[in-house]
């Protein structure tokens, strides 16, 4: 069963286990859940260079105000 929580913003959490390899131990974190998901999960910069991850990309996204930025993947 899946259990998740709302916090004081009213934003839903989950908790998920993350792992490098399967070999590797788990990470634990608190995840927004994005009612607009995508398929993608963003984590931590720290997270992505504990890991040692690569850039593989780029995306093009609209921020709220309307502006576009290219965030890395």
């Amino acid at each position: 069963m899946i259990q998740g929580m709302v916090d004081p913003y009213g934003r839903a959490l989950m908790t998920l286990e993350l792992r490098f390899h399967e070999s590797s131990l788990p990470i634990t974190i608190q995840a927004w859940i994005d009612t607009g998901f995508t398929g993608d999960l963003l984590v931590p910069g720290t997270m992505i260079d504990d890991w040692g991850l690569v850039q593989s990309g780029s995306v093009d996204a609209v921020l709220a105000d309307g502006s576009l930025v290219m965030l890395p993947t």
